[in-house]
């Protein structure tokens, strides 16, 4: 009996190990993936397409060549010197373009030098600097596909590409025409809006920040 009994102790005691080694591993791997994958997520809300177009927009584009007849020049030009504020609202979140939008390091054509475009950013707080040496009228969608092969993280870039806004606001007033043409002019507020709620506009302090054009 005692000998039948450790038999049949020892054939359910193997499969039991098995089995909470199996468990150990499956703890020890998916669960922290799942916690990986919690806690990378963006706080952007992109959409399916967003993901593929900025690289797309990238794929064939030499740095320094002219985008929208913006040109990418040795240093800013003063001919022209105006800011705008530009920010996009998702659900009552206030997002904002990275620094460096329009600013290139190094060229990858040739020869290697520097440039900026006319249109950019320095800060991430969402002001653009126009600074041409003519007085053209930059359009806004102008500065979207500059930042769109920009070495800077382009996630709200996608989620703006990736659909219309909802909502458009220029200086205070709703704004019903092609958010892409709105002109960038001297301290203009520009915001577009995604999902609810819908909020004010954002203020911005112009001659606080130093900016008086």
């Amino acid at each position: 009996m005692r000998a039948a009994r450790k038999r049949s102790l020892a054939m359910i005691g193997v499969p039991l190990v098995l089995v909470l080694i199996g468990a150990a591993v499956f703890v020890s791997r998916v669960v922290p993936r799942m916690h990986t994958a919690a806690t990378a997520t963006t706080a952007i809300p992109t959409t399916d397409a967003s993901s593929t177009i900025a690289a797309a927009s990238a794929s064939s584009f030499v740095a320094g060549a002219p985008i929208d007849g913006v040109q990418c020049g040795a240093a800013e030009g003063q001919t022209q010197h105006v800011h705008q504020h530009f920010d996009v609202v998702i659900n009552g979140q206030d997002f904002t373009p990275p620094a460096s939008v329009g600013i290139f390091a190094e060229r990858t054509s040739s020869p290697n030098t520097p440039c900026l475009y006319w249109a950019h950013t320095h800060t991430p707080d969402g002001v653009i600097h126009v600074e041409s040496p003519a007085k053209d009228t930059i359009m806004l969608g102008a500065f979207l596909d500059i930042w769109s092969v920009s070495p800077v993280d382009r996630t709200l870039l996608n989620r703006i590409q990736a659909n219309p806004p909802d909502r458009v606001i220029v200086d205070g007033k709703p704004y019903s025409g092609d958010y892409r043409a709105i002109p960038l002019l001297s301290h203009s507020l520009i915001t577009l809006e995604y999902g609810n709620p819908d909020v004010p506009q954002r203020p911005f302090d112009f001659q606080a920040a130093g900016l008086p054009t």
